[in-house]
Formats: C-alpha cells, sequence, structure tokens
C-alpha cells in the first residue's frame, strides 16, 4: 500500500499526471477491490453453509440450472 500511495505522488511531483487523474485511478481500484472482496465473502459464505447442510443431512435447498 506504501509503495502505491509513494508512486502515485512521485507521478504527480514529477509532473506525469494531474493529481485529480491519480486520485480517481485508485478511487476506482478501490471500487474494483470492494467489489471482488464482496463477491469473494457471498461465495465463501454460502460453500459453507453448503458443507454445514451436507454435514447435518439437509438439502442446500438451491435450484441447479
Amino acid at each position: 500500500m506504501a509503495g502505491e500511495v509513494v508512486l502515485g505522488a512521485s507521478r504527480v511531483y514529477l509532473g506525469y499526471h494531474p493529481a485529480t487523474d491519480v486520485f480517481a485511478s485508485a478511487a476506482i481500484a478501490l471500487v474494483i477491490l470492494g467489489i471482488v472482496v464482496v463477491i469473494d465473502t457471498v461465495r465463501t459464505t454460502r460453500v459453507i453453509l453448503d458443507r454445514l447442510e451436507m454435514l447435518s443431512g439437509r438439502d442446500a435447498g438451491y435450484a441447479d440450472g
């Protein structure tokens, strides 16, 4: 994380990019990261619940297809 901050600051300092471009790209990256974390959490929770229901002998209740 610190490397990205230093890289973004150096881009602005050296004049390669305006500060708005650096902040916008960081914001987009954080949104994408948030989406990936939410999807992973939902999928992991579903797998854990399916395994618990399988161990207890109950049907998971999800329709295939």
